[in-house]
């Protein structure tokens, strides 16, 4: 994530050399015009490199739990240094600020000034993360967010409409109870296109998720069961640069109180918006 100025191609000049003429000479050629910038060439392929960089999410959250309807909103601001690792990356993210209505947020207050360490591969693809304190529940909802930093380059040559697909199963930190998210993800490469004035290449996202766990909270036994979609749209510069993404997540859930014999449906979105700060 390197703050710099993407170089769309390169710029030739032909310095115009005039000769010298005698008293009988004829008069000497014009001066020679410049040559003609070349035009610029999309890379064939793309990796992430190293650098630094600071971002900003704004989210917006909508929940509906048995007609109760209620929304909230969010913003993070983090710091990012990539560095080599090997043949991977690693990725330090300083926590800057968070702020939220959501209920039970103020916790999240400690991460403030703490930094998450990730190795990613030079395509995005997470290989691991150290938690700042993995016996903190906060902390450790915030690193795992984290794993997603980056969208997936492709591994080989772009090539506009090329898509592939991954797996990905996480497990969502919650207090009491164990959840676990099953994601099957389809990737697509849309080409390459002006973003904000840089020269990026813009990927699509979209998956879908069965979510599934269990736990005690209260005293009460609660099952979990749900399934969801999300997509995103992201953009990498041509010089390995994670410019920002929008993103969306809609998901029903049903969570089963074995001890009362009901049944509480709960259906949530949220939007998001990753910006890249100058």
């Amino acid at each position: 994530m390197r703050r710099q100025h993407l170089l769309l191609g390169p710029i030739g000049l032909v310095a115009a050399c005039a000769g010298h003429a005698g008293p009988s000479a004829a008069p000497a050629p014009a001066a020679a015009r410049p040559a003609a910038a070349a035009p610029a060439r999309d890379p064939s392929a793309l990796r992430y490199a190293v650098g630094a960089g600071r971002y900003h999410e704004a989210t917006e959250y909508s929940q509906d739990v048995m007609g109760q309807a209620s929304a909230f909103d969010a913003h993070a601001y983090v710091s990012t240094v990539v560095t080599a690792a090997g043949r991977n990356l690693g990725v330090a993210v300083t926590i800057d600020s968070l702020s939220s209505n959501v209920p039970g947020a103020e916790g999240m207050e400690i991460a403030r000034g703490r930094v998450v360490n990730l190795v990613f591969s030079p395509t995005g693809q997470p290989v691991s993360m150290t938690a700042p304190d993995s016996t903190n529940l906060a902390l450790l909802q915030i690193a795992e967010g984290l794993r997603e930093l980056l969208p997936r380059l492709p591994n080989g040559a772009i090539t506009a409409g090329a898509t592939w697909s991954d797996t990905v199963i996480r497990r969502v930190p919650a207090p009491d109870v164990t959840l676990t998210m099953t994601i099957a993800r389809q990737h697509r490469v849309v080409g390459w296109e002006d973003h904000g004035g840089v020269r990026a290449l813009h990927l699509s996202m979209t998956g879908t998720y069965t979510l599934a766990g269990s736990g005690s909270v209260q005293g009460q036994t609660l099952e979990f069961s749900g399934a969801g979609r999300n997509q995103a749209e992201s953009f990498v510069s041509a010089a390995g640069v994670y410019l920002g993404s929008t993103g969306a997540d809609t998901a029903d859930v049903n969570v089963t109180v074995a001890s009362a014999g009901m049944q509480v449906a709960v259906r949530r979105a949220q939007r998001s918006t990753v910006t890249r700060l100058p």
